[in-house]
């Protein structure tokens, strides 16, 4: 157990590496130390809490430490509180075209991000897809939430939240209705399979 979010939480770290490799760290040069240092310590926070809680919904009865359909709202209301804290909310021109080209940057990294964690948990038995979806999709999504807090100099607390933080709030939502798109044909597909062993059955008494 303990393997499988250690190998999570590397994942995340490579991925993450790459996309500041690819973009640059020019956050960092211009935040202070307190603010890359709490910013920083808070994502990597929440990313332990998620791997953890992953690898435990993986296990049918474990207990949880957080509740897992509480925590995924909880890690991006506490992301929300410490971006207001530490950054100064300005009025900023072109807001919506930075914004999207740190979505733009963002969005790709968790989509790639998102299939070795897919991969790592569906060796498990997930027995609540839509919250294994949301806290998976979310997961893979701070790794370009991350990068973007390591590559952008654009420290507007009116940005961070929609252009940093939404691409997290972004993978939650298609986590979430991805697993109950999973959800909704494995119920149909139950009566599908009682329907075949029936029919098998009466065949062999034929």
């Amino acid at each position: 157990m303990r393997s499988r979010s250690q190998f999570e939480r590397a994942i995340f770290v490579c991925l993450a590496g790459f996309g500041v490799y690819l973009r640059g760290a020019f956050a960092i040069r211009v935040m202070s130390p307190l603010q890359a240092a709490v910013i920083l310590g808070a994502l990597a926070v929440c990313t332990g809490l998620l791997a953890s809680s992953l690898t435990q919904q993986m296990v049918p009865g474990r207990r949880h430490w957080i509740p897992p359909r509480l925590l995924p709202l909880g890690i991006m209301f506490a992301l929300a509180v410490v971006i207001a804290a530490l950054f100064d909310f300005r009025q900023e021109q072109h807001f919506w075209a930075r914004d999207w080209a740190c979505l733009s940057t963002g969005i790709p990294l968790g989509a790639i991000a998102a299939v070795p964690f897919w991969l790592v948990l569906r060796r498990g038995a997930i027995l609540s897809p839509a919250m294994t979806g949301a806290a998976t999709g979310l997961l893979a999504c701070l790794v370009g939430t991350s990068a973007l807090e390591i590559h952008c100099p654009n420290l507007h607390a009116g940005h961070i939240p929609v252009s940093h933080l939404g691409v997290a709030v972004l993978g939650t939502t298609v986590g979430f209705f991805i697993g109950m798109a999973a959800r909704t044909r494995n119920k149909s597909a139950v009566p599908v399979t009682r329907s075949v062993a029936r029919a098998n059955k009466m065949l062999r008494r034929l």
